[in-house]
């Protein structure tokens, strides 16, 4: 059985708009679009942010601070470096996880009923797309921290996942306070009071080929 969703059956019509397969989208159109899609993803070319730099003197972590707020505000997202989770244990979270997609389609999307799973772990494209800008190639699974013991048969060492977990939500509690304070908010109990493990999700997103 094949591990490939049908997004090529559910998104066939917009598919071909965006290859130009649809005769009536003209190649001129085509390469217009293309071109002007080459400029939107030169234009959004996210800031990487070295994190080592939060553990040199004050005055690289201020800069690298001052990075990270203007990174936030000026993009909303950034990428980071040097970030602390070790690359064996990334290497071990990518391996356990393409595991998990290279399940069948059908046990995938029945989850609940195949897998004993939580209700729309996984996702896959967007069948009710009805344009290209919610057009969505991709499949992912969503999972809640405290539903990961759900999927431990499948995602193998549970340890991997585990370091990985609290390696991130660390992670996350540095950025947040460090953004918390550039807007002048200097008490930090709004993380642990709100962002506890019930409220947080590890996302693993797979790109399936576009042929």
């Amino acid at each position: 059985m094949s591990s490939e969703p049908p997004l090529l059956d559910a998104l066939k019509s917009l598919y071909q708009q965006v290859s130009g397969e649809n005769p009536g989208f003209s190649t001129s159109s085509r390469n217009k679009d293309e071109s002007n899609l080459d400029s939107i993803v030169e234009d959004c070319r996210l800031p990487l942010i070295d994190l080592h730099r939060l553990t040199l003197s004050a005055v690289e972590q201020e800069s690298c601070k001052q990075e990270i707020a203007n990174a936030a505000a000026t993009h909303g997202f950034f990428q980071v470096i040097n970030h602390g989770i070790p690359t064996k244990v990334l290497k071990g979270l990518q391996h356990h996880q393409m595991k998990l997609f290279e399940l069948p389609f059908c046990m995938k999307a029945s989850g609940v009923s195949f897998l004993n799973w939580p209700a729309n772990i996984y996702r896959w494209g967007n069948p009710a797309a009805k344009s290209i800008g919610q057009f969505m190639w991709s499949e992912a699974f969503h999972l809640g921290v405290a539903d990961i013991s759900k999927v431990d048969a499948l995602m193998g060492s549970r340890s991997y996942v585990d370091m990985f977990v609290s390696g991130a939500a660390s992670l996350s509690k540095a950025i947040t306070e460090i953004l918390a304070q550039n807007l002048g908010v200097n008490d930090t109990s709004f993380f642990e009071e709100n962002c506890s493990p019930d409220n947080c999700y590890l996302r693993m997103n797979r790109y399936p080929p576009c042929h």
